[in-house]
């Protein structure tokens, strides 16, 4: 359960401009549809370090997130390599928090007990693998959906503009589907009703923060 802005818990995200900087708010929830006003707002600071031909390095950094959690700061960099493939840099760290602490344990528990990572720790009786679980299993099973949301992000830009959303967020699910016992979390009946709710209601969002209205 580390607090990082996973795709299934934004409910939306809007940007603003003020002097000197770009402000991207996040609406962080749970996994099923939420209205933004029900979320946790995280409001990030966008900088873009450096862009050039063949290298780009951008960092979002909040003061204060959700659970008490402080000092929020997530890194992106991309280079290009050979044969038209592309590496990718994410990092992200925080400040920890009593609060937080407490509802990992509570976590861990309850809807978390039994959830495993993509390291084999070993083999059961029956010679299956064995997956690592708790903390280190949760960072393992965010790093992989935060590598399928870059593939389908990308992979959807082939798409015309309105098209893009809806793929995105179906093969977005197709692939954590690969890892059932990972990453499954809906049925993608649900999954995609929720998510094409939370888009709408981001359109929304945006267009009252660009009018100053909200």
């Amino acid at each position: 359960m580390r607090i990082v802005s996973l795709h299934p818990n934004v409910k939306a995200c809007t940007y603003r401009e003020e002097p000197g900087a770009w402000l991207l708010t996040f609406y962080v929830g749970r996994k099923f549809y939420q209205l933004p006003k029900d979320s946790r707002q995280v409001i990030y600071h966008y900088r873009n370090v450096d862009q050039q031909q063949g290298y780009l390095d951008i960092i979002l950094s909040a003061d204060a997130g959700p659970f008490g959690t402080k000092d929020h700061r997530m890194r992106f960099e991309a280079l290009p390599l050979e044969g038209g493939r592309t590496f990718v840099h994410v990092s992200y760290s925080y400040s920890d928090s009593i609060a937080l602490r407490l509802a990992e344990k509570a976590y861990f528990a309850t809807l978390g007990w039994g959830k495993v990572g993509f390291t084999v720790t070993g083999t059961d009786r029956n010679g299956n693998p064995v997956y690592i679980g708790g903390t280190r299993g949760a960072i393992e099973r965010n790093a992989v959906r935060y590598y399928f949301g870059i593939q389908s992000f990308m992979n959807s830009l082939r798409y015309p503009e309105k098209s893009r959303f809806s793929a995105r967020i179906s093969e977005w699910y197709d692939l954590t589907t690969r890892f059932r016992k990972q990453l499954f979390d809906l049925d993608k009946k649900d999954y995609l009703a929720f998510k094409t709710k939370e888009h709408m209601n981001q359109v929304i969002l945006q267009r009252q923060t660009a009018t100053g209205l909200h």
